[in-house]
């Protein structure tokens, strides 16, 4: 299997279809991700799985499904990168 360090469950449906609910997603510890990669994030006391994404000089948190806004990283909030996804194990149930 792939180098990860942890894995983390994914609740919803914001990284469809790429990443769907319920997928045990493998994550490989790093300081940062890459723009358009998809990463572990902790931001202002929530966990989020999305593609990173830099704009105008702001980060934000980008959902693969369109029906959800990217989330924009304020500076004054706590943020910290967990990782990068380096797979993806769907729920086989």
């Amino acid at each position: 299997e792939k180098n990860c360090d942890f894995a983390l469950k994914v609740s919803g449906d914001s990284m469809e279809p790429k990443i769907p609910d319920g997928s045990i997603v493998l994550v490989k510890e790093c300081e940062s991700v890459d723009e358009g990669k998809i990463g572990a994030f902790f931001y202002d006391g929530q966990v989020y799985c999305k593609r990173m994404l830099y704009k105008a000089g702001n980060s934000y948190l980008e959902s693969i499904n369109k029906n959800y806004a990217p989330i924009l990283i304020h500076p004054e909030c706590v943020f910290k990168v967990y990782g990068m996804i380096v797979g993806v194990e769907k729920d086989k149930t």
